[in-house]
């Protein structure tokens, strides 16, 4: 953990921004009206010599009212890669120089600071904290640790871009490769070479991730204790799985089918049911949950829409709607051949 403390009444002047990726800051009169009408309620995060970690467009807000003192959150250190990144005056060339792991991991070292600064900052307004910067509102809500914003803002700082997806790719890889499966590990070494090499990462990972979802099939398949239906069903998915190439929706669909087969050992007497009885059900616990929208569903204006999302939420909303059309066009399908 990254220690840390609330100065009160930091001077704005003091604060420098190393940062410069050449990009537009945007909406900083909206943000300056808001911290204007309510105050600031989260505090930007420099480090103990003034260099801004996080919070550049809210430093920029404070600039725009002519801010002259506003709280800060300190931190005690951070890594040396990471104090370079910041101090650096020019930081699209050190970011193009980083390897993707190397960013990955400056990333995750931000976003564990945004937590940090987030736990301390729910710990202070629970003791009745004050804001006093800027028009002083009385208090601050907990702020998310893991919001979509601080993610975009963690990713912007490494790469200049909203990249966190990307990031959190690598990330996972280098989780794999701390495996306990010896072969998998290697495997996600291997692509870690690569995706540094190539600096691609969208490929490796879903490879690796397939190489991991495919050995738990392979167990699920394999394990004496399961029933013979739950190691057909594990065999079934493997068997797809290995016909076609690594794909996000073939990862996706077989991520599926490991939790329902997690959940049928969850269940007390699932495994005991005629299989009839229990695809009856599942497909009932389904059509339980998309039925209503049917005819309740009344759709948003799309511009609301469009503005209201984060990007998280766009990609979740994108993601949802890629499984249902591969979930319809697998029906469709399994329909036609049983009418034929």
């Amino acid at each position: 953990m990254h220690g840390g403390h609330l100065v009160p009444g930091y001077p704005v002047a003091d604060i420098q921004i190393g940062r410069r990726f050449r990009q537009e800051l945007t909406g900083i009169e909206v943000l300056a009206a808001s911290i204007r009408q309510r105050g600031l309620l989260v505090p930007p995060t420099v480090t103990g010599r003034g260099l801004l970690v996080l919070g550049e467009r809210r430093v920029a807000a404070l600039r725009l009212l002519e801010v002259t003192h506003a709280d800060v959150w300190v931190l005690e250190t951070v890594s040396d890669g990471l104090g370079q990144l910041l101090a650096m005056r020019d930081d699209l060339e050190l970011a193009e120089a980083l390897k993707p792991s190397e960013q990955a991991a400056l990333y995750a070292e931000l976003l564990e600071i945004a937590k940090d600064a987030a736990r301390h900052r729910q710990q202070l307004t629970q003791f009745g904290y004050r804001a006093q910067d800027a028009g002083g509102a009385e208090s601050a809500p907990p702020v998310p640790a893991m919001a979509g914003k601080a993610r975009q803002e963690a990713a912007r700082a490494v790469t200049g871009t909203n990249s966190y997806q990307r990031l959190e790719e690598v990330l996972a890889v280098q989780e794999l490769t701390r495996s306990p499966n010896p072969w998998l590990a290697e495997q996600a070494r291997q692509a870690l070479v690569e995706i540094d090499r190539s600096r691609k990462v969208a490929a490796a990972f879903t490879s690796v991730k397939t190489m991991e979802v495919s050995t738990t099939l392979i167990q699920a398949a394999s394990d004496p204790r399961q029933s013979a239906d739950h190691r057909q069903h594990a065999a079934r998915e493997l068997s797809r799985l290995r016909t076609h190439a690594p794909s996000r929706d073939g990862l996706a669909h077989a991520k599926r089918t490991i939790a329902q087969l997690d959940a049928g050992d969850d269940r007390a007497g699932w495994r005991d049911l005629p299989e009839s009885l229990r695809v009856r059900r599942e497909a009932a616990r389904f059509l339980g949950t998309v039925t209503p929208l049917q005819g309740g569903w009344v759709q948003p204006d799309p511009a609301a829409l469009a503005a209201a999302l984060t990007d998280e939420q766009w990609q979740g909303l994108k993601d949802l709607s890629a499984r249902l059309a591969a979930l319809v066009d697998e029906v469709a399908a399994l329909r036609a051949v049983s009418r034929s």
